[in-house]
């Protein structure tokens, strides 16, 4: 019963000092400061506008993977942005299709595994491996059962040891639970 009292009367003061804000802001005759903020503000929004339009278009292809969640993330945020980019992402179903969209200039960079990388570059591909993009931001899908019980602090590959994983043969993924 005190908490909701208190409840109500610290409500009813904040109203009253929101309401005791508003009337005095509406008297206080600063017309000219918000002329002038608006007269800023317009401006921010065509300069935004001009900014928007000197962005570097740029082509990203990306593969169905949790881990490449990240670029949406970055775009929604305006990560992207931030770095003078206007960044549009184009889904593949494979590294194939991929790297060929790369070589062709259809794309200007690529996210797919160093292992298929490497590969089509031993075979001629003019292509360059620039970073590791999946270093904290990979995922695995898993049962419920088979962390039930477990604190996710304690996740480790030893989880899978014994059980029937789905996998991309002779991937890098493919190579570090081959090694677990």
């Amino acid at each position: 019963m005190k908490f909701r009292n208190l409840f109500r009367k610290n409500t009813a003061l904040l109203a009253a000092a929101v309401v005791s804000s508003l009337f005095l802001a509406g008297c206080s005759g600063e017309t000219e400061i918000n002329t002038e903020t608006q007269k800023f503000n317009s401006g921010s929004k065509e300069t935004a506008k001009t900014a928007k339009s000197e962005l570097v278009p740029f082509k990203l292809g990306y593969l169905p993977s949790t881990g490449h969640l990240l670029y949406f993330v970055a775009k929604e945020e305006g990560f992207f942005e931030e770095e003078g980019l206007d960044v549009s992402l184009s889904n593949f179903d494979g590294n194939t299709e991929i790297v060929m969209s790369v070589e062709s200039g259809k794309l200007d960079a690529a996210a797919i595994g160093s292992t298929s990388c490497i590969n089509y570059i031993a075979q001629g591909a003019k292509l360059q491996i620039r970073g590791g993009i999946m270093k904290e931001g990979h995922a695995l899908v898993v049962k419920p059962e088979l962390v039930e019980g477990v604190d996710p602090k304690d996740y480790s590959l030893e989880l899978l040891r014994g059980k029937t994983i789905a996998n991309v043969n002779l991937g890098i993924t493919d190579i570090v639970y081959r090694n677990v």
